[in-house]
């Protein structure tokens, strides 16, 4: 049964689209069983509006009579209303003089521009012939047209629904229109620049709108449209190709046929245009295209190329043939007398509409000797017969070399960014590419090329409810997702669904949208992708629509956050388009602030995620989108405070952060937010520890909030920050036993905060602390396994693990670690990362005997962490690369009293040096033996191993008495 909806005349049929009476069980034009269903709901639709009105109708209507006028606007309403509706306009309104249809309101068609285009023209040339009769009484009456073309609500209803942007639009164009002109807008130009000649206006400067106009003003004369100058891009091998096969079948004698396919827009017409060129005059070639009156006369094409061979053609003097055998039976005696002469060649682009008429065409030619080429182009597959040539989309390569051939003349708005889209949009379509290119220029926010979208709107007209709703969901997740998501956000029952699904892969609209993988079944977890009927079906959501579709996105991968962190960004921008969606419709009210806050809360997960990644600057800005939207709710302020002062830390804004904690800490009490009061506790003691203060109330409090919250993340940190204090201190066992149990709380917790701190510093604890450094590496090694498939957890370990590797010999495996490990720092833009790996490659240069390489290596990483905003590190590099270069500092400073043990030690052989080279032996020694304490209050053997070649290098560039202290240190130690 053929389900069809209702109209105000009946229902129409969604196989023909013929409007039957509402009585009717059958269509009364394909005789399809057809059933009224409900009214469907109101959508966006495009359509084009023609607004008409009488020039100095006012004037008019003062000169003439009351009687006599409402005769002359009785003839005037019905001869436009005549040619409006002749076409397939629906009559809207009647304001004063003004008429106004809309094409597509009732279903749209793919060229309802064009046929309201040449309703106009229609309308002028009836206006014309009644003007004549009107002239003898003095009165000249003359019209002007306005033509736009956007998007408006469309509902079953009988109201009038041409409002909004595209009916002011109209409305201007026609006030700008002279007498006996059709003007039309940048939309309409687009949808009919193919078939209707037009020409530039300057751009139109009217009230209502911010931004000019861009305006055509149509050519009313009777005549052919300019061609499109072709753009043939990345089409090279396809054109040779397709001129050798034409120039082998026209070198043979008989008939052949060849067909050109492809996708509408993607470059057929181009192909076939520079096909002609390159034949020249050796071959008579007769170009038809088939226009919107082939797809319903199929004698169409035949009277078309009749008129090309030569105007009307007889026999004996009879009358032009008027049924289809004798008009094919003259075509082909016609076709054989010229191809006797010269090879012919007959093109006919978008050749599908006149299958039937071809082909019995072919058919009668096909005993012919003469060579007769037939050349079919069609948009889909369904021409039998004949060699076949697919015409391809374009590579992102060739489809930007083309955008920026566009642009050049008309530069784009939103620069490099809006080129992507662009690109990404066009799906490798050059007309698409144009069209976006030249909507993007005049600055309309529009990523929907006009011509699909007018395309698809009259496929999508014609199919269920359920079935656009199914598509526009498709196209609001505007990426692949699995079959199970998919169904969960569409909000249709099974059955419901399934019967969709169906429908869409009956009227081929899943192609590319579904992919079966190998080895399933059907549908089974495929993937469901934003293919471009998708996009326009999306299109048509209304702004409720959208975000209810959005915020069931957003919600879904917000609930599997734990086993899919990386999507929580998309699970942000979708929670944005709802609350922007609630922001146009209904700002301020209940839905509006819930979908706020759902942005937020997505948001600042996002954040936690970016700050998992080391990603620190995508967490402050998402951190921050998360604050402007989290409004009064306080829980999720300090939850969003947590994320914020987190990573202002980690970007080197210390006092901001601290700010920042105690601003949230006044405005929301810790009882609101239990984990995040010990999260924002834990992030003000890690912040003092690199000030050296140390608040040991405020870490007992953090404790205890963690512990009535039972946050195992908060205590995963607070265990992080206290081994940080002891590493500080040089007691790297101590540090080493909280980092083990710290690791063992933040198990399966892949948003925890520190997570990378807590294997970064076991790992390193594993290298400074006691155990040999065999089985320093096996730990090391089996830590780096364990977080294989975190790329940024995994790069941390291996720099350890590198310096391990290295140290028991293995060099070769040390670099191919270390420089894996950079690879993938680099490519995922850890600044941070790089620049603690640079310092262990300085550490692992030097423990190589090469004290030049690491001195660069040091160098680097001193430049990053000053990039960054890190400057006790860069500090701490600086001071390596001195050492290693054999430079003291040019003042002998000492290290600053909260110092680490480590950068304290290397400010103090640093100050050494720097005495050493002004003579002041005494005060060089006593800054050695002031490291070489310190030094010795640290617990960890690989620690004092390390800073001992430093200590070693500082005594040989000095002399004397030092290198004795360094060595009498070392004996007591029982370091080799």
């Amino acid at each position: 049964m053929t389900t069809i909806a209702g109209t105000a005349g009946g229902a129409r049929c969604r196989r023909c689209q013929e409007v039957s009476p509402s009585t009717a069980r059958f269509c009364m034009r394909c005789g399809a069983r057809v059933t009224v269903a409900e009214p469907a709901p109101a959508e966006l639709r495009l359509v084009t509006v023609v607004f008409c009105d009488i020039v100095k109708s006012t004037e008019l209507a003062n000169r003439l009579g009351a009687e006599v006028w409402t005769d002359v606007l009785d003839a005037y309403f019905g001869q436009v209303g005549a040619a409006l509706e002749a076409r397939g306009g629906r009559l809207e309104k009647f304001i004063g003089d003004a008429v106004v249809a809309v094409f597509g309101a009732d279903g749209g068609r793919e060229d309802d521009a064009t046929r309201a285009v040449a309703a106009a023209r229609d309308a002028l040339r009836r206006l014309a012939r009644y003007a004549r009769s009107l002239r003898r009484r003095g009165v000249e009456l003359s019209a002007r047209f306005g033509v736009a073309s956007g998007r408006v609500v469309a509902a079953d209803r009988d109201a009038s629904f041409a409002v909004g942007s595209v009916m002011n639009r109209a409305a201007r164009l026609q006030q700008a229109a002279s007498s006996g002109e059709i003007v039309v807008d940048l939309k309409t130009w687009l949808l009919v620049r193919g078939t209707v000649p037009c020409h530039p206006l300057t751009p139109l400067s009217v009230k209502g709108f911010a931004e000019p106009l861009r305006a055509w003003r149509v050519d009313t004369s009777p005549r052919r449209p300019p061609d499109v100058a072709p753009r043939l891009v990345n089409q090279t091998a396809l054109v040779r190709e397709l001129t050798r096969q034409v120039t082998t079948a026209i070198a043979e004698p008989g008939v052949s046929t060849l067909r050109l396919e492809g996708d509408m827009g993607v470059g057929k017409t181009r192909i076939l245009r520079e096909l002609t060129r390159r034949l020249g005059d050796d071959v008579q070639t007769i170009f038809l295209t088939c226009g919107p009156g082939a797809r319903r006369d199929q004698l169409w094409l035949l009277y078309q190329l009749e008129r090309a061979l030569g105007g009307a053609l007889s026999v004996r003097g009879s009358a032009v043939p008027r049924t289809a055998a004798e008009l094919v039976w003259l075509l082909t005696r016609r076709l054989r007398a010229l191809a006797a002469h010269r090879p012919m060649l007959v093109i006919v682009d978008d050749a599908a509409p006149a299958r039937a008429g071809l082909e019995r065409l072919a058919r009668a030619c096909a005993s012919a000797q003469e060579s007769i080429v037939f050349l079919l182009g069609a948009r889909e597959a369904g021409l039998t017969g004949g060699d076949r040539l697919v015409v391809r989309p374009l590579s992102d390569e060739h489809a930007r070399d083309l955008l920026d051939e566009i642009t050049r003349s008309a530069p784009l708005r939103g620069g490099a960014a809006r080129a992507d889209e662009i690109v990404r949009r066009a799906t490798g379509n050059p007309l698409f590419v144009e069209q976006l290119a030249l909507l993007a220029a005049t600055g309309l926010d529009e990523l929907i090329p006009p011509s699909a979208e007018a395309a698809l709107g009259s496929r999508l007209d014609r199919l269920s409810r359920e079935a656009r709703q199914v598509l526009g969901c498709a196209g609001a997740w505007g990426e692949d997702v699995e079959l199970p998501d998919f169904v969960a956000t569409c909000d249709l029952d099974d059955p419901a669904f399934d019967g969709a699904m169906a429908e869409l892969a009956e009227a081929g609209l899943l192609d590319g949208a579904m992919a079966e993988p190998a080895g399933a079944g059907p549908l089974d977890g495929a993937p469901v992708g934003a293919t471009l009927p998708a996009r326009v079906a999306y299109t048509r959501l209304r702004l409720a629509d959208r975000a209810a579709v959005h915020t069931r996105i957003a919600e879904l991968l917000q609930a599997r956050a734990s086993r899919r962190p990386e999507a929580m960004e998309a699970a942000a921008a979708h929670a944005e388009r709802a609350h922007r969606a609630w922001l146009e419709l209904d700002p301020g009210s209940r839905s509006e602030r819930a979908a706020a806050v759902l942005a937020a809360s997505c948001l600042c997960t996002a954040a936690r995620v970016a700050v998992a990644q080391s990603r620190i600057p995508p967490a402050l800005r998402l951190a921050e989108e998360a604050g402007a939207l989290a409004g009064e709710d306080r829980a999720l302020r300090a939850e969003i405070a947590v994320v914020q002062t987190y990573a202002m830390a980690a970007a080197g804004r210390p006092t901001e952060a601290l700010a920042r904690i105690r601003e949230v800490r006044r405005a929301v009490p810790a009882t609101v937010n239990l984990p995040a009061a010990a999260h924002l506790h834990a992030n003000e003691i890690a912040i003092n520890l690199g000030t050296g203060v140390w608040d040991t109330a405020l870490l007992a409090e953090a404790h205890r909030l963690a512990e009535l919250s039972g946050e195992r993340g908060a205590l995963a940190r607070l265990l992080l920050v206290e081994a940080l204090r002891d590493a500080r201190a040089g007691d790297y066992a101590a540090a080493e036993a909280r980092l083990r149990t710290a690791r063992l709380t933040a198990t399966d917790l892949p948003l925890c905060f520190g997570a990378s701190e807590i294997y970064g510093n076991l790992a390193l604890c594993l290298v400074y602390g006691d155990a040999p450094p065999a089985v320093a590496l096996s730990e090391c090694l089996e830590l780096r396994e364990e977080v294989a498939g975190r790329p940024a957890l995994h790069a941390a370990v291996s720099c350890p693990a590198a310096f391990l590797l290295a140290m028991t010999g293995d060099e070769v495996e040390a670099e191919r670690v270390i420089s894996a490990a950079e690879s993938a720092f680099a490519d995922m833009g850890h600044a941070i990362g790089l620049a603690g790996l640079y310092e262990f490659r300085s550490m692992i240069a030097e423990l190589l005997g090469d004290p030049a390489a690491g001195a660069a290596w040091a160098g680097r990483a001193a430049a990053r962490y000053a990039e960054i905003g890190l400057p006790a590190a860069a500090y701490r590099c600086r001071l390596r690369a001195g050492l290693l270069d054999g430079h003291g500092p040019a003042d002998g400073e000492e290290p600053d009293e909260h110092a680490s043990w480590d950068l304290a030690v290397l400010a103090r052989l640093a100050a050494a040096l720097g005495h050493g080279e002004r003579g002041r032996a005494g005060r060089a020694l006593s800054c050695l033996d002031a490291a070489l304490r310190r030094i010795d209050d640290v617990s960890g053997k690989g620690a004092i191993t390390i800073s001992i070649r430093s200590c070693r290098r500082v005594a040989a560039k000095l002399g004397g008495a030092a290198m004795t202290h360094v060595q009498a240190f070392m004996k007591r130690r029982e370091i080799d």
